[in-house]
């Protein structure tokens, strides 16, 4: 009997050992960096070769747990730019802003740092690298160029520059491309004036697109088209005796023809050899009536 009952209770400290075994197993790295204690030098050392191995999370994790236990060691610093370029490093949109926070939460912590030119380049790179296509919304666009041109504007004789002026550049097609992409569409439902609008933002960019000749044409037809409407609509005005309004659809009326004007000129300095385009948009300026000729019945 005494031989049944300790073979019984080795059986219990087997499986007790064996589910202890299977719930270590499942104990995640993170959770467990989370709970231990190790030593300064080890837990740094450990933080570092997960980091080197490029194991983003777990390195994360160390040094989040390094930061927490010695907060007031001089390697604090370290691990946090640390930190911030393993959330970079991850690549994904929402490890970028996660990124961006811990960069500007290290300048804000550390302003005369050396190296401070690196974070502010990294802070307009995660920007950039959550830009949308242009068909999309352009916020993170708008953005990226803000930081960027501030960048510039801080460090002008950084080795980072030819980086951060390419990815401006970058920035800026984008933005340009979008613009294009809004204005053909008001263009196909004949809303010339916003399509002229959105075109002429494209242009402004001042970058190459991939069909640059079709978005002058574009531009000084929506430009001549929207001179005319305007027109017509000062002309109505008038005849119901709305001047306030008359006037300010006269205002457009000239301001959109001279455009178109001035437009359709540099569409034959930067592509010559497109006549075609030159007498269609010409013919299209010059159907339009000037007010000052137009009468009422």
């Amino acid at each position: 009997m005494q031989e049944k009952k300790k073979s019984t209770k080795s059986i219990i400290l087997l499986v007790l050992a064996a589910l202890l075994i299977a719930a270590a197993g499942c104990t995640t790295f993170k959770d467990r960096i989370r709970v231990e204690i190790m030593p300064e030098d080890e837990l740094y050392n450990l933080g570092i070769a997960k980091f080197n191995e490029e194991k983003w999370d777990e390195a994360i994790a160390v040094f989040e747990r390094f930061e927490r236990l010695y907060v007031n060691s001089s390697r604090v610093q370290e691990i946090r730019l640390k930190r911030a370029d393993a959330y970079f490093n991850k690549g994904r949109s929402s490890s970028y802003i996660l990124a961006k926070a811990e960069y500007q939460s290290f300048v804000q912590l550390y302003p005369r740092y050396d190296d401070a030119d690196y974070i502010w380049k990294q802070i307009a790179v995660c920007s950039f690298k959550q830009i949308l296509p242009p068909n999309r919304d352009q916020s993170q666009t708008e953005e990226a160029i803000k930081d960027f041109q501030t960048f510039l504007q801080k460090y002008p004789d950084s080795e980072y520059v030819p980086e951060v002026r390419q990815n401006l550049n970058d920035a800026f097609k984008v933005l340009a491309e979008h613009h294009q992409v809004v204005g053909m569409h008001y263009f196909s439902r004949g809303l010339y004036a916003a399509a002229a609008e959105r075109l002429k933002k494209a242009i402004q960019q001042n970058v190459p697109l991939d069909d640059s000749e079709a978005l002058f044409y574009h531009l000084v037809l929506s430009l001549a088209r929207a001179s005319d409407i305007f027109g017509k609509m000062h002309d109505f005005m008038k005849r119901v005796e709305q001047e306030e309004e008359s006037e300010r659809n006269k205002e457009l009326h000239e301001r959109y023809l001279y455009e178109a004007k001035q437009y359709l000129d540099e569409l034959k300095q930067r592509f010559p050899e497109a006549t075609n385009h030159h007498s269609e948009l010409e013919r299209e300026i010059n159907s339009v009536t000037p007010i000052t000729e137009q009468k009422s019945p």
